[in-house]
């Protein structure tokens, strides 16, 4: 790698941790995630202590960054950042006249998030099976640490594997078995921590209900029918045998169940590769569309800091570093100060997207209750959470924030079921900021 190179990963990791801080909004996906890796750099145990529906790499691999160099959400974003810097590195590999476009299309969504680690391993191994295919074994590798990453990709590329080296069980075999190492350890670490079971409910069975009430359509599944139909076409009709094809294919499913914006742009990485690759657009016209982006971005951000539209360093504990709005900013201040006041004695449900923001601005341990959304409680998991909140509610003084938006709105993700038994069982007694307070 040259000095030129370097300076330009320098340039992009530079430039993407800015955007991510300044431009970017809180992400409830960034949130999630942010909230994963803080629970395991805690000591917390997933599956156990709090509910996840992916396999455990990537909020392990950020929770021990974080223990090692700072709990907090810059540490988070910096290493977010040379993630986002890798996936630079490999589009240039794999289209080095058209990667400037490609980083264009994913800057707007680069926050912190498990899809994007799961994008730098799809590119990494699309690029050995192009300039090293013989180097089964790092290949195996990486797709085992695609499957502990998100299970159902992981799953689809050892098929496809399977599918591509069916007349060579030998390569299948040495793939299969460096597969199973990360796998293998995964096990040992669930056994370890007790967490088994949990682990089975979440991210198994609990996949059932993700998918029954997740699943929506809209206008970007038309548009990945269009691509898989054009995929086919190039691969089986006209013969076209590029591996990127096939990776192109399987990359797809990534946006089952959800079918949003986020996952779309995301899974059409590798088959904008293969498309921008056979258009012949002259260079400097892309790094000059880049570079106007860039500083168009940049400029936006530095006024509205400057005008005061947005706020950096804002009065959070644990997000000082990202650019929040004068509202947002507020709202936040408020509903802390609320929750600061409240006594130790009353247990406190936050049925709120953001719960995970307010638990750890205010210290509180995150559990199973922060994260109600469809298919993350595990297989028919609004009735056990129901029983429980009953439960718990005969037992103690009860506090309920909910943000009524989410369930007016009926928001995709959100379990609509617990909203309900709440604001039709409980007395509501105030508005805080955006939430509204209801007691037993």
């Amino acid at each position: 790698m040259n000095k030129r190179s370097i300076i330009e990963l320098v340039i992009i990791f530079t430039v993407t941790l800015i955007i991510n801080l300044t431009w970017l909004n809180f992400s409830l996906d960034e949130i999630w995630s942010f909230g994963f890796s803080y629970n395991i750099s805690q000591g917390l145990i997933p599956y156990k202590d709090f509910n996840m529906v992916i396999f455990p790499f990537y909020p392990i691999l950020n929770g021990i960054i974080m223990s090692l160099f700072g709990t907090n959400y810059l540490v988070f974003e910096i290493t977010n950042a040379i993630i986002c810097t890798a996936i630079f590195y490999y589009l240039k590999k794999l289209s080095p006249k058209n990667y400037y476009v490609l980083f264009i299309l994913l800057l707007p969504i680069s926050y912190g998030n498990y899809s994007l680690l799961c994008l730098l391993l799809t590119l990494m191994i699309i690029t050995l099976e192009q300039k090293e295919p013989k180097n089964h074994m790092l290949i195996g590798l990486l797709i085992g640490l695609l499957f502990i990453t998100k299970q159902n990709i992981g799953i689809i590329f050892i098929l496809l594997t399977i599918y591509l080296y069916y007349k060579e069980p030998k390569i299948i075999l040495k793939r299969l078995l460096i597969f199973c190492l990360p796998f293998l350890c995964t096990i040992i670490y669930l056994l370890l921590t007790n967490s088994v079971s949990s682990f089975i409910n979440y991210t198994i069975l609990g996949l059932f209900d993700f998918s029954e009430k997740n699943t929506a359509l809209s206008p970007y599944t038309i548009a990945i029918i269009t691509l898989t139909i054009y995929i086919i076409y190039r691969y089986f009709y006209k013969k076209d045998k590029q591996i990127i094809l096939m990776y192109s294919l399987v990359s797809l499913t990534q946006n089952y169940p959800l079918f949003d914006q986020y996952h779309f742009i995301i899974s059409i990485i590798p088959i904008s590769i293969y498309i921008l690759n056979r258009i012949k657009i002259p260079n400097y016209y892309l790094k000059l569309s880049f570079n106007i982006v860039i500083i168009s971005l940049l400029t936006m951000t530095s006024y509205q800091i400057i005008t005061d539209q947005k706020i950096i360093p804002n009065h959070t504990n644990n997000f000082k570093y990202k650019a929040l709005t004068p509202y947002q900013d507020e709202i936040i201040t408020t509903i802390n100060n609320y929750i600061q006041s409240i006594p130790p004695t009353t247990y406190l449900f936050i049925l709120d997207s953001s719960a995970y923001l307010y638990k750890i601005e205010n210290n509180i341990d995150i559990n199973k209750y922060d994260l109600i959304n469809n298919g993350n409680m595990g297989y028919h998991g609004e009735q056990t959470y129901q029983k429980e909140i009953i439960d718990i509610c005969h037992k103690k003084d009860c506090l309920f924030l909910i943000n009524n938006y989410e369930f007016f709105t009926k928001r995709n993700q959100t379990n609509q079921h617990l909203l309900n038994y709440v604001i039709n069982n409980y007395q509501y007694t105030e508005k805080i900021g955006n939430l509204y307070a209801y007691k037993n």
